[in-house]
């Protein structure tokens, strides 16, 4: 296990089959550019921090996701975790410590300085297909994190089954934009009042690489 108070990746790569951000392993992680090999199972502990590109939107793949007291700051970026890596409620409950009212600034979990300074930004997740897992600063409405709003989420929502079901279960994915558990008419507004519905790719304007897929399963 390597041992720091931090590094700093910019421009370079961090290769690694498992990070512990915290306790006996590195204090700070953070990653300004380059990128994240091997596929790595992360541990975020009490006293550590993650935090992942801001300037630029990156996806890093990773085996595994453990947020246990520690802070991963996702800026502007996209974490895939493989199928199994994470459970959708440790997911959810690392969100939700950050989430802080929809601030995102809390000081544990998993949140984001990107949707800290902008109303109309969060931190979503989605189950893929595959049985993989993402989650990534996004747009609200964005519920399937392809870095547009448009009518495909609206389907999404619409074949959920969750709007004005009542129940308390949603996620991001399924339309609960809002974090409350419900997919209802609050969370219709926060997708339509950023205005960025059908104008096309919020992402690909933070530079000229656009979405940059640093890792694969």
């Amino acid at each position: 296990t390597m041992r720091a108070p931090s590094v700093r990746v910019a421009g370079g790569v961090l290769a690694a089959s498992s990070l512990l951000v915290g306790g006996t392993g590195v204090g700070l992680i953070t990653i300004e550019s380059g990128s994240l090999a091997g596929t790595p199972a992360v541990s975020v502990v009490a006293g550590g921090s993650l935090a992942l590109p801001d300037a630029q939107r990156q996806t890093f793949a990773l085996a595994s996701l453990a947020v246990d007291g520690g802070k991963v700051d996702i800026g502007r970026s996209r974490l895939d975790i493989a199928p199994g890596g994470v459970t959708l409620a440790d997911l959810r409950a690392a969100l939700l410590a950050a989430r802080n009212g929809g601030l995102w600034n809390g000081t544990a979990g998993i949140g984001s300085s990107a949707a800290a300074s902008s109303l109309s930004r969060a931190v979503g997740y989605q189950v893929q297909g595959s049985g993989s897992t993402s989650v990534a600063w996004a747009a609200f409405g964005d519920v399937n994190l392809d870095g547009l709003v448009n009518s495909t989420d609206i389907s999404l929502i619409n074949t959920g089954g969750f709007f004005n079901s009542g129940r308390t279960d949603a996620h991001w994915y399924l339309g609960d934009v809002n974090y409350d558990g419900l997919v209802n008419s609050t969370d219709i507004p926060l997708l339509t009042a950023s205005g960025l519905f059908g104008s096309g790719s919020y992402a690909s304007a933070l530079g000229a690489g656009g979405l940059l897929a640093l890792g694969s399963f």
